[in-house]
């Protein structure tokens, strides 16, 4: 009884309750740039990568612009970024996926830690200080006892969280688009028989969820703290890509998984937050290995039948 009227107290001042899980999530963004990677046939490894450049470069152009809306639309350009390069090292080069999603990752995590140290410091006040969005209450729903201030009396962001979510189910489970792009990550060969072009789909999603993957990264910075900082994604994209694949490669499987699981920030004091993101990594890499081993029949819930494999046409 004490804690729920702890909880009702905290609901009624409009404070976030300490520790919860169910807030908005970078993750929740990330797990949903992996289910459009994924569905498509394209490991997505690159999402801590995205995050931290759609974090960095949402900073940059909302400090030096003033403008918000400039520093989310840069985010996720970055995160764009970061995904067509993974495109084109995946899908035309064949590059091994899960090695390149691991050497992005490092690139993107190096070359923001060296422009960190030779721009954001010693121009903190014009390039890392930007302002962050507002709470927007929805009206009616915002006062619902406990569940309208988490859901319904938050930033921009969430609300976007919620139109993405519910666009991308949809539109992988209920349209024509979703059709092409299920069948080009189930059986590649197929779909290009009857004239779907796998590479352009494969490159479509992978760009896309790198869009996607950058707004998660701009609420980061604009829609959190008000500045960016050395690797401030504290490894998000690996829970994102394991929440992914609990979730069964859905939107909405991933980011109910997603609020089910903890933050690196609520992490046993003996593990540091620095630490995190390897026990996440090695984690997703052997849910992964488990994922793509040959010999057992597929069931509902499983990896894309093609996902990780090139597709090499005769």
């Amino acid at each position: 009884m004490l804690g729920l009227r702890g909880l009702a107290e905290h609901v009624q001042r409009h404070q976030p309750v300490p520790g919860h899980a169910v807030g908005l999530d970078p993750a929740d963004l990330g797990a949903l740039a992996g289910c459009l990677c994924e569905r498509s046939g394209v490991i997505n490894i690159a999402i801590e990568g995205q995050l931290l450049l759609g974090a960095f470069a949402g900073a940059i152009f909302a400090s030096a612009f003033g403008v918000l809306w400039l520093g989310l639309i840069a985010g996720s350009l970055a995160g764009g970024l970061v995904g067509l390069l993974l495109g084109v090292f995946a899908i035309t080069y064949l590059v091994d996926q899960i090695i390149l999603g691991v050497v992005l990752n490092v690139f993107v995590s190096g070359l923001t830690g060296y422009l960190y140290d030779k721009l954001l410091v010693p121009y903190a006040n014009t390039l890392n200080s930007p302002s962050t969005y507002l709470p927007i209450k929805i009206p009616l729903l915002g006062d619902i006892p406990i569940i309208g201030p988490v859901f319904f009396d938050s930033t921009l962001f969430l609300y976007i969280t919620y139109i993405l979510i519910a666009a991308v189910q949809v539109g992988l489970f209920s349209t024509a688009w979703g059709l092409r792009v299920r069948a080009v990550g189930e059986h590649p060969a197929a779909a290009d028989t009857v004239g779907i072009s796998v590479r352009l789909t494969r490159y479509r999603n992978v760009i896309l969820a790198g869009l996607v993957a950058g707004i998660g990264g701009a609420f980061l910075t604009i829609g959190s703290v008000g500045s960016f900082g050395k690797d401030m994604s504290s490894g998000k994209g690996y829970i994102a890509l394991a929440a992914m694949i609990f979730g069964r490669w859905t939107p909405l499987g991933g980011s109910a998984r997603r609020c089910c699981s903890a933050s690196p920030s609520s992490c046993s004091p003996s593990c540091p937050p620095s630490t995190c993101p390897s026990r996440r990594t090695s984690c997703s890499w052997s849910l992964r290995r488990d994922d793509h081993r040959g010999g057992r029949p597929r069931r509902a819930g499983q990896a894309p039948a093609a996902d990780g494999q090139p597709y090499i046409t005769s």
